[in-house]
């Protein structure tokens, strides 16, 4: 208790000398990294808090200098929940961050003293900038709540994709909205069919959407598979099918790997190991579900079957050897004449597509962080950042037939 108390003391002091040293609003007490703006009025600021140096660059060369301020911060800031206020106040990009935002911490906070009315969490949209865009919320939620429930946090939403042909040009947020583009053209003048034991089935156009919708989504969670090391044709081969299991670890001894299903048989392996736990699964099992009701399997991505593409006006038939050749054959056809861009990460961007994207208030697109139920809130954040893995599992668990667009 004794050693708590000091640790308490210590966290106090440091917030209250933060405060002090970077109360004074001219720029020789702000942080060397933030690129401040020319405007005092915090009503007409904006500070965007960048992910990586990079990105940070060139959002400095594309900002309006007049009314945007760019704070880059590197990897992941410190997990806010599992950490103590005087661990929290050690963290340099969140020392970085107070002292940017000007208004103190803990009982030194001071509304008013907020430099930026408009305080943007620009970061990849990929599993690595939703991990730092979680981690940041979480801090602000923890620590500065009166800045969410005033409407001060936004999410910037940089493009997944950009579109062009000749004197036309689109970015694309959403991997919904490119969904619907590969649905729209791709499908259009297209049929399948399935070579089975007896006959063929062939696919109404709502089936073909579906299946079409259902292997983009199978085919961006077994990306993360692969960043995990697992092996995507293994995987599917590993299906138990007279059980419906679909491997949930991949488990490393020595020179050898193998798929566990549960946690049960995984607590059968005492000795040294190496474990992925595989928690696409959830969600890829859902998938597998809904393919089952139209005769598809997603095993079936890799493996083996016998599928034909139709082109309605040339009467042309494309022979597929299994899924992931019909979803390539599909995207070939929605993308004729059209060049796609995806961007992996906001550094892929040069300044001027970045500004027009992502920055420029009259093009780009600004999520609003609210918190209208804060209760649900808080338990999401303990739950998905907190010490304990079992009801972070459970929730996945619980929540996977809603995801739209898991992002891996």
């Amino acid at each position: 208790k004794a050693i708590l108390a000091a640790q308490a003391r210590e966290a106090a002091r440091r917030a209250r000398e933060l405060t002090r040293r970077k109360g004074a609003l001219d720029a020789a007490n702000l942080p060397g990294k933030l690129a401040d703006c020319s405007e005092k009025d915090p009503a007409f600021s904006e500070l965007f808090i960048v992910e990586g140096e990079s990105a940070g660059g060139s959002a400095k060369q594309a900002r309006d200098r007049t009314f945007q301020a760019i704070l880059p911060i590197k990897g992941k800031i410190l997990n806010v929940e599992k950490a103590r206020l005087d661990k929290i106040l050690s963290n340099e990009e969140i020392r970085t961050i107070i002292s940017a935002l000007g208004t103190g911490i803990g009982e030194d906070f001071d509304i008013k003293k907020l430099r930026y009315h408009k305080i943007i969490i620009m970061a990849d949209a990929d599993v690595d900038g939703s991990h730092i865009r979680t981690l940041l919320l979480t801090f602000f939620y923890r620590q500065f709540p009166q800045l969410i429930e005033d409407g001060f946090i936004y999410i910037a939403q940089p493009p997944l994709y950009r579109i062009w042909k000749k004197s036309f040009e689109r970015y694309i947020h959403t991997e919904e909205e490119m969904t619907q583009i590969i649905l729209d053209l791709g499908t259009k003048s297209t049929v399948l069919r399935k070579k089975k034991k007896r006959g063929s089935q062939t696919f109404s156009k709502k089936e073909f959407a579906k299946i079409i919708q259902s292997l983009i989504e199978l085919e961006r969670l077994l990306y993360g598979l692969v960043k995990k090391g697992v092996d995507v044709e293994k995987y599917f081969k590993a299906v138990d099918e007279k059980r419906g299991k679909l491997p949930l670890y991949k488990v490393n001894v020595g020179n050898k790997s193998f798929f566990v299903y549960d946690d049960e048989e995984l607590s059968g392996y005492e000795e040294e190991r190496e474990v992925i736990e595989i928690f696409e699964t959830y969600y890829i099992k859902e998938i597998d579900k809904d393919l089952k009701k139209i005769g598809i399997f997603v095993k079936e991505y890799t493996g083996e079957g016998e599928y034909f593409l139709k082109n309605i006006d040339t009467k042309e038939e494309l022979k597929c050897k299994n899924l992931k050749e019909v979803l390539e054959e599909v995207k070939k056809e929605a993308t004729k004449g059209i060049n796609v861009q995806r961007y992996k990460g906001l550094g892929e961007m040069n300044p001027a597509q970045l500004w027009e994207s992502t920055m420029n208030p009259k093009t780009r697109t600004l999520i609003k962080v609210t918190l209208e139920d804060a209760v649900e809130a808080d338990r999401i954040f303990t739950i998905l950042m907190g010490g304990n893995p079992e009801p972070r599992r459970e929730f996945i668990q619980t929540h996977a037939h809603e995801v739209k667009n898991l992002d891996i």
